[in-house]
């Protein structure tokens, strides 16, 4: 029996679907829109990234770097089996998913809640010392992780690293989420070289947008796109 936290990889056809998670999730956020996808007829990965599905401790003894190395060779997996490929990313798998798309030259980029800012780091570390503030040691490991994780998320978000994406793009975001995201989301429509692109908004969802009641007006709309791309 497989494990819950199992990477996910569904052969469909040469055309491939890259889900790439959150931080501190696995493969499971797309349980149920991986199967939909691949009943569609694509092929599907989704990877899971070292230190994921682990306790928290062992997690943060791994970085961001790492994490989108795995996120690489998930694409890299699929390019064994598939001829094009699009790359959905969930979050900081929405980050990486941009990153991709910087890198490599994807059939077409779909981001959920995706993070292209980084967030305030005295605030992100606030909450943190005051849970842990008996813990020197963990709280110096969160804070060199996350640091890593901030340079990386902005790096991808400059403009001039953002403008070199040119395949179709669509965009969507939790409209209850962290400002941090509907900016992010708005600078991903603003600033690529993208000749076709679209937004979809969600009132009802905050950054858990796979599992807020509008998950399938979500898989609708990204079906859609699917089929406007392969006309």
């Amino acid at each position: 029996m497989s494990n819950t936290f199992d990477p996910i990889y569904l052969f469909g056809s040469n055309i491939g679907v890259l889900l790439l998670h959150g931080y501190t999730g696995t493969p499971r956020e797309f349980q149920q829109i991986s199967v939909k996808i691949h009943d569609l007829g694509y092929s599907v990965h989704a990877p899971l990234y070292r230190g994921h599905g682990q306790p928290f401790n062992t997690l943060l003894k791994t970085d961001i770097f790492g994490w989108y190395e795995d996120a690489k060779q998930g694409y890299e997996r699929l390019m064994l089996d598939c001829d094009e490929i699009y790359v959905i990313g969930l979050s900081m798998g929405g980050a990486f998913a941009v990153k991709l798309a910087q890198e490599y030259n994807p059939k077409a980029l779909i981001t959920l809640n995706a993070p292209i800012l980084p967030l305030d780091m005295y605030h992100e570390m606030d909450w943190f010392i005051k849970e842990n503030k008996n813990n020197k040691e963990l709280i110096a490991l969160y804070r060199d992780n996350r640091l890593k994780y901030f340079r990386f998320v902005g790096d991808i978000g400059q403009i001039s690293n953002l403008s070199t994406i040119t395949c179709p793009i669509m965009i969507n975001q939790g409209l209850q989420d962290n400002t941090r995201y509907l900016i992010s989301a708005s600078m991903l429509l603003e600033y690529t070289s993208s000749i076709y692109k679209e937004r979809h908004n969600y009132p009802l969802s905050d950054h858990h947008l796979l599992s807020q009641g509008e998950e399938k007006l979500l898989f609708e709309n990204i079906k859609t796109f699917l089929e406007i791309v392969e006309k």
